[in-house]
């Protein structure tokens, strides 16, 4: 007998009507990273761009060309991961982070469904088939260049933006649960 990965189970005995297999070398669910990956900035429905500011939070802002090219926390970098699991999710695992002060500074979600900063590496390998810092990122289909990012950690959470209640002007990253509004909707520009 064979599991869906066609690897090997063997049988092992019949309790009560059901039946008992021994565990083989059986693929866990995970996340392998990818060979590819994409720089960009990303773009907000309101045209300003995504960026990692000093206190280390991500917000919108408006961004001259010259600011775009010459500040590297707001270029953002998008790494690919395949995903193992046999539920299949729409969209691509990908985990989101920008360069600041030569470190990774990944986009991560909160028990509180928070979006913050992390310095974390790069893992290989995620055993696990959530991670506070993988997304599963879609392209909406009534266009070729707006993506939603749904949280693996939290199934139905998109990141979106937020007005900070500081000052209505500025927006922060967060969550938003099932709210596919055109506040979780981003753009991609070289």
């Amino acid at each position: 007998m064979a599991t869906n990965s066609f690897t090997p189970a063997h049988f092992c005995s019949v309790v009560k009507n059901t039946f008992y297999f021994n565990e083989t070398d059986l693929a866990s669910d995970s996340f392998m990273m990818a060979n590819n990956f994409r720089q960009c900035w990303i773009q907000c429905k309101s045209n300003k761009f995504l960026l990692l500011n000093d206190d280390r939070q991500f917000q919108e802002e408006v961004l001259s060309i010259d600011q775009l090219q010459t500040q590297p926390e707001c270029k953002f970098h998008i790494q690919y991961y395949n995903d193992s699991s046999l539920i299949r999710k729409q969209g691509r695992a990908v985990m989101l982070y920008v360069l600041k002060d030569g470190e990774k500074m990944m986009a991560c979600c909160s028990e509180k469904h928070d979006v913050y900063s992390e310095a974390l590496d790069l893992p290989k390998e995620i055993k696990e088939n959530t991670h506070k810092a993988v997304f599963y990122m879609k392209r909406l289909p009534s266009t070729s260049d707006k993506h939603i990012f749904e949280s693996t950690l939290f199934p139905s959470w998109f990141l979106a933006l937020e007005s900070d209640g500081n000052d209505s002007s500025l927006h922060k990253l967060v969550l938003s649960h099932d709210g596919m509004d055109e506040s979780c909707e981003f753009s991609f520009s070289q």
